[in-house]
């Protein structure tokens, strides 16, 4: 067999030089499909681009899956825009049998929608950038994805239930009258102004694979935003306005000479700073406030001249637009920008916001009293992630590069992910060595506050937090950055924090954004090799929603059943151990399976990770255990794990200790709570405890 792998190597590497460039990975999979499934018998260019077409051309129910909308240009004339027809869309979500539509219909008949009680639709938009240096500016590229609230947090958080409906240019869009406010406006009137079905009226009929039908009443729930799509979409001056803030009546801002650049993705400038410092200091709008006030510039327009109008969009902070979203007609019944308005938490707080700016203070604090940056370095070295986790090198924020960049813009620079999986290390740091140590008292406590403030937003996410209990964390976390004389550095992120908890009074739970940022990369797969600029959007569109509707046929892309994930036939080392744990004979390899991961209540746990288990006869309600394999049998899915020995837990730091032990136990997968971070020493382990399993 040796001898003969030099000749097939060769055979491959002359097969891929006959083929257009590749990477191995795709070449690789490619072959291992057609060796499993065959060779398509049609696999021509034409053929698959027919296959393509034929997939969007069978879904009609509503018109055109794929159509266009008119679009009133900055030059007066008008222009196609290519989008999604999204009542077609949904109804062929449904009507395919698959993930989705079982999800979608178990969520329906646990709450379904009624005139009286519609569903609320929920819409996120973001420019996705292709990472492409040459071509980067000419492909980046406005996404919008839309999703309905009474899908549940935990189907929130899944990138498949969120819907595409828009892939267009960001070169495209700036070309439209009010730019993005005039596309989402577009897109929103396709829906609620559809000539065949009023979704918040008589309702949409959709049909169950089975045939039967059923009507799904819904109508605007809320848009999640940065800061630089806020103000597009809601067509608002921002920063550089006399009013920063839409929702706020008062000015909470003042303009501040400093050396800091952290203006970046939402154009958050750094001159502008908060001035105000307790959230009851805030004087709020309301939605009859904001539309009250478009209606009178509106009426303004036509007898003011140039320059005093301008001068009232500059007091008001909006920038009338004919084609702006809330100067529709056809909508207006609709809006309430104040409670359809939310911030998106992960950019305010941990991608280029707030948690970047207060790590980087603090650092530099502490950077008079230790080598902070080189000592934080190798103490992240001693801790162990999760396996879903340890794609983030943390250490590496550290490198000398790394450090001079952060010093360079003013701020700790690092991913949205990588700042919330660095946050408790850093937190553990500066509580046990830091604090007792007495050293910049002030500002560890201002940044061990910010870090609480963000736990409670994760929680907030999943409905686990009172909006006053977010709000009381807030204003104490704003209160230790003033204390710390952190004042000019407090930009319009810190802001957006008093309203965080007005978001979730308003509808009960936050909406996370870390998987719509998963979600772009479908949207960079198609657009990074896009050469032709003909039928661009449509072409792009095709691809993604293609590709989304493949997922949710999926049966098990929407599972959150405890159980394997990607399963295959047990080794029959550990068949033998399973029969001897349970006291049966060796099952059969179609009978024992095993993965290298496995579904677990929240999130997923790999083989390898330290777990909490639930312990409800225990001094606490969990112990821990190092997982060393998954496997289900019949209806028994679990792992075989090592128990640890409980010593203490710290309710100052939520770190508890244990004692390594051999002792195997047969673990349930329902039983696991969390894959845990954790530092082991020759007696000792630690492992942090998540917020929501704290005591």
């Amino acid at each position: 067999m040796s001898g003969q792998r030099p000749a097939k190597l060769q055979k491959l590497n002359d097969f891929r030089r006959k083929l257009p460039q590749v990477s191995h990975t795709a070449l690789a999979a490619v072959c291992e499909e057609i060796a499993k499934e065959g060779l398509p018998e049609a696999h021509r260019r034409k053929d698959v681009k027919d296959a393509v077409d034929q997939e969007l051309g069978h879904w009609n129910a509503y018109g055109p899956l794929l159509t266009t909308s008119q679009v009133q240009a900055l030059d007066g004339g008008t222009f196609p825009l290519a989008h999604i027809n999204f009542l077609s869309y949904i109804h062929a979500l449904v009507k395919t049998p698959g993930g989705y539509s079982t999800m979608f219909l178990e969520k329906h008949a646990a709450n379904p929608s009624s005139y009286e009680a519609p569903w609320e639709l929920l819409i996120y938009s973001d420019e996705v950038d292709p990472g492409h240096l040459a071509t980067r500016d000419a492909k980046k590229t406005w996404g919008v994805y839309v999703s309905f609230m009474q899908l549940g947090p935990v189907m929130l958080s899944k990138e498949a239930s969120w819907h595409t409906i828009l892939s267009a240019r960001s070169s495209v869009v700036s070309q439209a009258s009010s730019s993005l406010s005039q596309v989402v406006r577009l897109l929103l009137e396709s829906i609620f102004g559809h000539p065949q079905a009023q979704p918040h009226l008589s309702g949409v009929v959709l049909q169950c694979p089975n045939g039967t039908s059923f009507r799904l009443w819904f109508k605007i729930g809320f848009m999640i935003q940065d800061g630089g799509a806020q103000k597009f979409c809601w067509s608002y001056k921002g920063d550089s306005a006399t009013k920063y803030c839409m929702l706020c009546r008062n000015n909470g801002f003042t303009t501040v000479t400093t050396n800091l650049t952290h203006q970046e993705e939402d154009e958050d400038s750094s001159n502008v700073v908060c001035q105000l410092t307790k959230l009851n200091q805030l004087v709020l709008c309301s939605d009859v406030d904001i539309l009250h006030s478009w209606d009178r510039l509106t009426a303004k327009k036509s007898t003011c001249n140039a320059s005093d109008f301008q001068l009232r969009q500059q007091a008001t902070g909006l920038v009338r637009g004919e084609m702006a979203l809330l100067h529709s007609t056809l909508l207006r019944p609709f809006l309430q920008p104040c409670k359809q308005f939310m911030h998106d938490w992960m950019h305010c707080c941990c991608a280029s916001g707030i948690m970047n700016i207060v790590l980087f203070l603090t650092f530099q604090k502490l950077q008079q009293h230790m080598p902070i940056w080189t000592e934080m370095a190798a103490y992240c070295t001693f801790w162990i992630l999760p396996h879903s986790l340890q794609s983030c090198k943390v250490q590496h924020l550290f490198s000398a590069k790394k450090v001079e960049s952060s010093k360079a813009a003013g701020r700790f620079k690092c991913s949205g992910a990588e700042m919330l999986t660095l946050l408790p290390i850093v937190t553990y740091f500066i509580q046990t060595i830091c604090l007792p140590a007495g050293i910049a008292i002030l500002e560890c406590t201002a940044f061990l506050q910010m870090a609480k403030v963000v736990e409670l937003l994760r929680q907030a996410d999943f409905g686990r937090v009172h909006h006053n209990t977010l709000a009381q964390e807030v204003d104490e976390a704003l209160a230790c950055c003033v204390k710390a004389k952190w004042q000019s550095h407090m930009i319009r992120k810190f802001h957006w924090l008093w309203h965080m908890s007005q978001h979730v009074k308003n509808h009960t739970h936050l909406v996370s954004c870390w998987c719509m940022e998963r979600k772009h990369k479908t949207i960079s797969r198609f657009v990074k090799p896009k050469k032709d600029p003909t039928s661009f959007e449509s072409s792009v569109l095709s691809e993604v929603i293609n590709q989304e509707m493949f997922l949710c046929k999926q049966p098990n892309t929407f599972l959150v059943a405890c159980g394997l994930c990607q399963p295959y036939k047990a080794p029959l080392k550990l068949r033998q151990l399973v029969a001897h744990l349970l006291q049966i004979p060796i099952p059969s390899p179609q009978d024992c399976q095993t993965s290298l991961q496995a579904r677990c209540q929240f999130g997923t746990c790999a083989k390898g990770d330290v777990v909490l288990v639930a312990s409800p006869h225990g001094l606490q309600p969990w112990t821990a255990a190092h997982v060393w394999v998954h496997f289900t049998m019949g209806t028994t899915s679990c792992c075989i794990a090592a128990a640890w020995e409980f010593s203490n837990y710290d309710h100052t730091t939520h770190v508890a200790s244990w004692k390594k032990s051999e002792q195997i136990f047969l673990c349930n997968h329902v039983d696991i709570l969390a894959p845990v971070t954790y530092s082991m020493s020759k007696e000792v382990v630690k492992t942090m405890v998540p917020y929501n399993l704290r005591q």
